[in-house]
């Protein structure tokens, strides 16, 4: 009997130390299987990469020379986002970059028919805006879906020439507006988002398409030809 009870004592000893690492290694399977909630880093930042046509509205001088030029633009932007609150918005403000070039043949002053020199039109578009980023539907009802508001001004550096030289350099300034509609990519591959989070600090990535407008015709008429331009591209939060 008593070597009974000792055999009993061993092996419930046996059992109990071994219960700590397999709590945790059940935690770290279900951890690396995406079934943990709450595993991210702190957001405050997004890095938006994007491609659209653009066509300025310009005047006579812009249908004459690039009618079929449109673009593309090409441009990123930078938001920082300090106000957050929890699982609903997010919000702060966003500087952009952006080029576009048109490039088409000179005419002659005297025949006024086309001649094989280029001319070219060259915009920078930098766009300085408050951001507002309504996240509820991701965070809290698990719909993959990011809305944003962006609201500032715009400044356009713009270039003309002819050949090698240049003719005119100037800004232009005006008010720029956008909503952005994103799809998060964590849903396709949640164990990658996962990752991305913990190795790179990235929280979420994001398919996004833009509608945005400017009024940037302070010196050249640099807003968009029919009154709204798009874009699309790649963004991240982190």
């Amino acid at each position: 009997m008593k070597n009974t009870l000792l055999s009993l004592a061993a092996a419930w000893a046996v059992i109990a130390a071994s219960l700590p690492s397999a709590a945790s290694a059940q935690y770290f399977d279900d951890r690396s299987a995406g079934l943990v909630d709450e595993i991210g880093s702190e957001e405050t930042w997004a890095l938006e990469f994007r491609i659209g046509t653009y066509q300025p509205t310009v005047g006579a001088a812009f249908d004459t020379y690039f009618a079929d030029d449109t673009g593309p633009l090409l441009a990123f932007e930078i938001d920082f986002l300090p106000l957050e609150i929890h699982d609903w918005f997010d919000a702060g403000i966003a500087f952009g970059f952006g080029w576009t070039q048109y490039v088409g043949f000179a005419t002659s002053g005297e025949t006024n028919s086309s001649t094989t020199e280029e001319t070219s039109l060259t915009l920078y578009p930098m766009p300085v805006l408050a951001v507002f980023r309504l996240d509820a539907l991701a965070r809290r009802l698990r719909v993959p879906l990011l809305i944003t508001g962006k609201l500032g001004a715009e400044f356009v550096i713009w270039n003309s020439g002819t050949g090698s030289a240049s003719e005119a350099t100037n800004m232009s300034i005006g008010l720029h507006w956008g909503v952005q509609f994103a799809l998060e990519l964590d849903i396709f591959n949640e164990r990658a988002a996962r990752a991305l989070d913990e190795v790179w600090g990235i929280n979420h990535s994001f398919l996004f398409f833009e509608l945005f407008g400017s009024a940037a015709h302070s010196n050249l008429d640099a807003s968009p030809k029919d009154g709204v331009a798009w874009s699309a591209g790649l963004g991240f939060l982190f």
